[in-house]
């Protein structure tokens, strides 16, 4: 096995090649755990992408503005991995939820709201529930 990174000295790194995966994927879910991430927490994405990067900047400032009160908790605007794919400019909201049950409970009010944003005229958008890549 070949292993390229700019980071050769991560902490996770280190223990995976001193101790082994299996005490890396038990410091990994230990990390997940105190963050709330899958597999204990839940998490959904909502992506866009337009050709200019203020719009997709502007669509997503406001659907957080819409977003209802509860228990979910939203993170960004964030740039995508490759944030510029094809011309477009690529940007997501991270939700995260203890609760599966909350996290659809409030998104299901959230989309009519989107859906009467001017802003997502203009912007490519969608909801991405358990996603499997960023």
């Amino acid at each position: 096995v070949i292993l390229q990174t700019l980071h050769p000295d991560h902490p996770g790194l280190e223990l995976l090649l001193s101790r082994g995966y299996e005490a890396y994927a038990r410091w990994q879910l230990e990390e997940r755990v105190a963050a709330g991430l899958p597999p204990v927490g839940f998490q959904a994405l909502l992506r866009a992408e337009a050709h200019q990067k203020q719009q997709v900047e502007q669509f997503l400032k406001e659907a957080t503005t819409v977003f209802p009160a509860g228990a979910t908790r939203v993170f960004g605007p964030m740039p995508a991995i490759m944030e510029r794919l094809g011309g477009r400019s690529r940007m997501y909201l991270m939700l995260l939820s203890e609760s599966r049950r909350d996290l659809h409970a409030q998104i299901d009010p959230w989309l009519p709201r989107l859906r009467a944003l001017k802003t997502a005229r203009k912007v490519r958008w969608s909801i991405d529930v358990d996603p499997q890549e960023l």
